[in-house]
Protein backbone atom coordinates (compact mmCIF):
# COMPACT_ATOMS: atom_id res chain seq x y z
CA UNK A 1 0.00 0.00 0.00
CA UNK A 2 1.30 3.06 -1.37
CA UNK A 3 1.24 6.32 1.60
CA UNK A 4 -0.62 9.28 0.80
CA UNK A 5 0.24 11.72 -1.79
CA UNK A 6 2.01 14.56 0.20
CA UNK A 7 1.17 18.30 -0.51
CA UNK A 8 5.36 20.27 -0.83
CA UNK A 9 4.74 22.01 2.24
CA UNK A 10 2.99 19.46 4.52
CA UNK A 11 5.73 18.34 6.91
CA UNK A 12 6.87 14.71 6.45
CA UNK A 13 8.68 14.28 9.52
CA UNK A 14 11.06 15.71 11.52
CA UNK A 15 14.88 15.54 11.60
CA UNK A 16 16.39 16.58 15.50
CA UNK A 17 19.82 17.68 16.06
CA UNK A 18 21.68 16.36 19.14
CA UNK A 19 24.40 18.95 18.63
CA UNK A 20 23.15 22.92 19.74
CA UNK A 21 25.51 24.11 16.70
CA UNK A 22 23.11 22.87 14.05
CA UNK A 23 19.29 23.45 13.34
CA UNK A 24 16.33 20.91 13.61
CA UNK A 25 15.28 20.26 10.27
CA UNK A 26 11.62 20.05 9.07
CA UNK A 27 11.16 17.39 5.89
CA UNK A 28 8.56 18.76 3.84
CA UNK A 29 10.25 16.92 0.46
CA UNK A 30 10.50 13.62 -0.40
CA UNK A 31 14.80 13.56 -0.72
CA UNK A 32 17.44 15.84 0.61
CA UNK A 33 20.99 15.83 0.10
CA UNK A 34 23.59 17.09 3.01
CA UNK A 35 27.08 18.44 2.48
CA UNK A 36 29.39 21.30 2.11
CA UNK A 37 29.05 21.97 -1.44
CA UNK A 38 26.68 24.90 -1.79
CA UNK A 39 24.22 22.76 -4.36
CA UNK A 40 23.07 20.47 -1.72
CA UNK A 41 19.62 21.08 0.07
CA UNK A 42 21.11 21.31 3.35
CA UNK A 43 24.54 23.08 3.89
CA UNK A 44 26.72 22.20 6.63
CA UNK A 45 29.89 24.36 6.88
CA UNK A 46 32.29 21.22 8.45
CA UNK A 47 35.58 19.88 7.21
CA UNK A 48 34.57 16.27 8.30
CA UNK A 49 32.00 16.34 6.13
CA UNK A 50 32.10 15.55 2.06
CA UNK A 51 31.20 17.81 -0.42
CA UNK A 52 27.95 15.65 -0.90
CA UNK A 53 27.45 13.82 2.30
CA UNK A 54 24.58 11.72 2.23
CA UNK A 55 21.18 11.83 1.21
CA UNK A 56 18.05 11.43 3.09
CA UNK A 57 14.73 10.14 0.60
CA UNK A 58 11.43 8.84 1.47
CA UNK A 59 9.85 5.96 -0.54
CA UNK A 60 6.47 4.92 -1.68
CA UNK A 61 5.49 3.20 1.76
CA UNK A 62 6.62 6.38 3.16
CA UNK A 63 9.90 4.46 5.42
CA UNK A 64 12.70 6.98 5.47
CA UNK A 65 16.17 5.96 4.44
CA UNK A 66 20.18 7.19 4.37
CA UNK A 67 21.80 6.60 1.47
CA UNK A 68 26.06 6.83 1.95
CA UNK A 69 27.42 8.93 -0.74
CA UNK A 70 30.67 10.00 1.03
CA UNK A 71 33.96 8.02 -0.25
CA UNK A 72 34.89 8.32 3.30
CA UNK A 73 31.89 6.93 4.96
CA UNK A 74 29.65 8.37 7.48
CA UNK A 75 29.23 7.63 10.99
Amino acid sequence: MSAPPQNETEPLGKLTSVNINYPNITLVKTSYSFGRRPDNDIVFNDIRLSGVHCRFFRDEEGDWYIEDLSSNGTF
